[in-house]
């Protein structure tokens, strides 16, 4: 199993609950740390503007609340924390009994791991919780193939992600700002199908591999390889290219209703990140290898400048 970079926010707490768990293996168990971080604050799509910060904040944010908010703290989940703790225990008793034990004092009036307990919970101390079963996955306290999702449904698919973000415009798509998530296969190919789209449903789950930007570029490898690390200038998760700003006409293009083609000619700046890389945990087995994202139209850099072809 692929293990993924952890993010700097939570590998503190992993750590100490790694270190709590092996000690829980010789019958001392001083508790799980928890991150004292604050819970990621929440930010709409109409607040994002044309700030950089703010979209990648948007997208974190829309991972939370699929990931943290919709399958775990969800009303009608079926994501079931409690049964990786009872398959924690058939696996190793002691340090199964030293988590149990200890839950309280990591975060006080918690004492199971139920849907009631975890929807109780800030999304900074389920994300601190997720971190330490991974991290005892990766120093193999727990084989490789313990999976902490195997209860959680539905994985990502369109109906689901509808479910969570809507459809209208509200706190996932306000003007120019809407919430998109791309299915690839892990084996590197690039992205092929838009599972949700916030603004356009005609455009999901078809095959989208040619999707050009009005400048030209590809814009499935192009936001692959922005997921994966820093390019044309770039910090990494960030990507530029030509599409149509859906908040105005003045960059309307003919692309004789083709949905592979821009309708539009503005610069877009997009953000997409791979949500169990941010997350910092393994992904779920079975589960589809996503990204999310979402773009912003800036208009011009300070300088004036735009990528080539842009309006």
């Amino acid at each position: 199993m692929k293990i993924l970079m952890r993010s700097t926010v939570f590998k503190t707490a992993a750590l100490a609950g790694l270190f709590s768990c092996v000690l829980a293996l010789g019958g001392v168990f001083p508790g799980i740390t928890v991150s004292a971080h604050a819970d990621h604050p929440a930010i709409t799509a109409g607040e994002v503007g044309t700030d950089e910060a703010k979209l990648k904040q948007f997208v974190e944010a829309a991972i939370d609340e699929y990931y943290l908010e919709y399958l775990i703290k969800g009303e009608d989940t079926t994501c079931n924390l409690n049964d990786v703790q009872s398959r924690l225990a058939a696996i190793n008793p002691a340090l199964a009994q030293g988590f149990a034990t200890n839950l309280g004092t990591a975060i006080p009036g918690l004492t199971d791991l139920t849907p009631e307990s975890m929807r109780k919970l800030t999304v900074v101390q389920i994300k601190s919780l997720l971190n330490t079963f991974d991290f005892l996955i990766t120093t193999k306290a727990l084989p490789e193939d313990f999976d902490i999702w195997v209860e959680c449904q539905p994985l990502p698919g369109t109906d689901s992600l509808r479910t969570a973000f809507g459809s209208e415009e509200g706190d996932w798509r306000k003007d120019s700002v809407y919430l998109f998530v791309l299915h690839y296969n892990d084996g590197g190919d690039p992205p092929k199908a838009i599972v949700y789209h916030g603004l356009n449903k005609e455009v999901e789950n078809k095959d989208m591999t040619d999707l050009t930007g009005a400048g030209g570029k590809k814009i499935m490898p192009l936001l692959l390889a922005a997921s994966q690390g820093p390019g044309e200038g770039r910090e990494k998760g960030f990507a530029d290219y030509c599409w149509d700003d859906p908040a105005t006409d003045e960059d309307n293009i003919d692309n004789g209703g083709d949905i592979l083609r821009a309708s539009g000619d503005s610069w877009k700046a997009s953000y997409v990140v791979d949500p169990f890389e941010y997350l910092g945990v393994n992904p779920p087995a079975g589960s589809p290898t996503v990204l999310f994202g979402s773009g912003i139209y800036p208009k011009a850099d300070p300088a004036g400048n735009k990528p080539d072809d842009c309006m």
